[in-house]
């Protein structure tokens, strides 16, 4: 799996299959830990939440909300399958998630 990839995962907190982009992988070879961001179908919250101009492009359901400050390790066996790959918007999204990380 690579940054930017969407795929849906089991959220263990509402046991709901859920989708997400991966945002990290750097020791996919040691590890199998993940760090994803949340994507939901509700509106913008806040400065960190990115509205997907191209959702149905990266092969997500409904129009959606990348959370950046919503970031979570998972392990890659709760990622169920690959739906597509966020490319155009993933350059805002690592910006959005390095100003959240810096700023708080």
């Amino acid at each position: 799996m690579e940054k930017g990839e969407v795929w849906l995962y089991e959220d263990m907190d509402v046991n709901k299959i859920r989708p997400c982009v991966v945002i990290g992988n750097r020791l996919h070879a040691k590890d199998t830990d993940v760090v994803i961001a949340k994507i939901t179908s509700h509106p913008s919250r806040n400065e960190f939440d990115i509205p997907l101009k191209y959702w149905k492009e990266y092969g997500i359901r409904d129009e959606s909300t990348v959370r950046c400050s919503k970031l979570f390790t998972i392990k890659s066996e709760n990622l169920k399958y690959r739906v597509g790959k966020i490319d155009t918007e993933l350059d805002t999204i690592k910006l959005t998630i390095a100003k959240y990380i810096m700023e708080n």
